[in-house]
């Protein structure tokens, strides 16, 4: 597993070939250069380094005033984020989905009654035999799954094990060709 280093540096995060490598740093502090917590720089730091994974480069600000894309380069915030503000605590971001193959989902468990797991699938196929996620009773979890979109350009989420509470938060999309 590569570090930091040549294509990367010891501030940022990044992908070398088919690696993503967030930084330590960063992971453990978030960056001074956003005014958002640590959780939801996690989460962002995890989704841009994972959209250059999927061959995603990076974006610009739409407008003044607009939130930022997270292909933004918002951890070094300043003119990076241009007049764009990022996507911190209590923004709202509408997005319309329209000419997508399928979706970015983070899948999270929480506090449920008896161990089990998850599997997300295209909505009018077969569940496939793997799980997405595991998790034990009383234990909240997450799970990343990039999911093709079925019928009606939905998903379906079987849960095998006791009562589960899901929260499912879309975090990226594959627009058709």
């Amino acid at each position: 597993m590569p570090s930091f280093g040549y294509p990367c540096s010891s501030t940022y995060s990044c992908r070398v070939g088919s690696n993503v490598i967030i930084n330590d740093d960063r992971w453990s502090y978030g960056s001074s250069n956003l005014a958002m917590g640590l959780d939801d720089y996690r989460a962002m730091v995890v989704n841009h380094e994972t959209g250059h994974w999927l061959g995603f480069g990076h974006r610009t600000c739409p407008g003044t005033g607009q939130l930022a894309y997270v292909m933004q380069q918002q951890s070094k915030g300043g003119t990076y984020l241009g007049a764009c503000l990022p996507i911190g605590p209590g923004a709202t971001l509408d997005v319309q989905v329209g000419g997508v193959e399928a979706i970015a989902i983070n899948l999270t468990a929480v506090a449920p009654g008896t161990g089990g797991h998850a599997t997300v699938f295209p909505t009018g196929s077969a569940a496939p035999d793997t799980s997405n996620l595991n998790f034990s009773a009383g234990q909240t979890v997450a799970g990343f799954a990039l999911v093709q979109l079925g019928t009606g350009g939905r998903v379906s989420i079987r849960n095998v094990g006791g009562s589960t509470d899901y929260l499912i938060d879309v975090s990226g999309f594959v627009a058709t060709s």
